[in-house]
């Protein structure tokens, strides 16, 4: 947590006491925290001279050197777990965490505070072990499936490579694309056809006869032609401005962007500030970060 003051470059205003007496605490300064003399669990942010009290979450008190609120008593004002839970309990000494269910992947154990909590995955979703979050798959063989399925045909629609296909398009040495699949194509030589495979996550390109990065089921490339173009940044719009209001109760979060899939929010203190993602990515819901994707369609390329 200490990085975190570094990062909000947050003046730590060293004060015993708040001044009661004082309409606005924070006059006269820029920004900083103030410590509240009457209680360890509540503290006062100050922005261009602008308070914002804030309360600690029950289970924890106010930490002037972490500069946040941490595990403690708020009757004694001791660092530490209240009441901490029995010597069985798998949560023990841990502030936030998750682990698997002991008898069904559609649900999760969380750790907050060091107390249990059972929660469950939403419809279609099975919690993973590995990357311990809520992923699509099967509820019943309890498999992830993290990869899209490729809208590709059926096998028995699957056709084999003409004979003159080169012929008839004229290419005795060469690259053609396939008749049926974007993530392969045909190798011409002297005019005899050879079907090729592009390595996975790559389609084919005929503008560049080459196998590109890009989305099997779309068909579309992440880079070069037929990829989606970045957004302006930032961009224009008529949406109302985002306020701080849409951000959690939460000292740091990061969340989607109301209006637009290839931006996001975080939020530091109970203030929003809006961030674009890099050039061809989107912005993930399911794992609160970008992604390569394309923009037009909001559509994530693999999760």
């Amino acid at each position: 947590m200490r990085s975190l003051a570094v990062i909000l470059i947050l003046v730590l205003v060293q004060r015993s006491t708040v001044a009661t007496d004082s309409v606005n605490p924070c006059e006269g300064i820029l920004t900083g925290t103030l410590i509240d003399p009457d209680s360890c669990y509540k503290f006062v942010i100050c922005y261009k001279e602008e308070p914002e009290f804030m309360t600690c979450p029950e289970g924890t008190i106010f930490s002037i050197d972490e500069v946040d609120c941490v595990p403690g008593d708020q009757e004694t004002c001791t660092e530490g777990f209240p009441n901490e839970p029995e010597e069985g309990n798998p949560c023990r000494g841990i502030v936030l965490g998750r682990f698997p269910h002991t008898e069904t992947c559609t649900k999760y154990n969380s750790c907050v505070f060091g107390r249990q909590r059972e929660q469950s995955c939403r419809k279609g979703y099975v919690f993973s072990d590995r990357l311990f979050i809520c992923l699509p798959g099967n509820s019943e063989s309890c498999q992830v499936q993290i990869f899209p399925t490729t809208t590709t045909p059926a096998p028995e629609d699957i056709k084999p490579i003409p004979v003159d296909y080169c012929v008839r398009n004229q290419k005795a040495i060469g690259r053609l694309p396939h008749p049926q699949f974007c993530t392969r194509f045909v190798e011409c030589r002297m005019w005899i056809p050879q079907e090729v495979l592009c390595p996975s996550w790559m389609v084919f390109t005929d503008r560049l006869n080459i196998c590109l990065p890009g989305d099997p089921n779309t068909c579309r490339t992440i880079l070069g032609p037929g990829a989606s173009t970045p957004a302006p940044n930032p961009p224009t719009s008529t949406h109302p401005p985002i306020s701080d209001d849409i951000c959690p109760p939460k000292t740091v979060a990061v969340i989607p962007h109301p209006y637009y899939c290839y931006m996001y929010i975080t939020c530091i203190l109970g203030r929003a500030n809006e961030q674009v993602c890099p050039s061809y990515h989107v912005f993930s819901n399911k794992h609160s970060v970008c992604l390569p994707g394309d923009r037009e369609t909001c559509t994530v390329y693999w999760e």
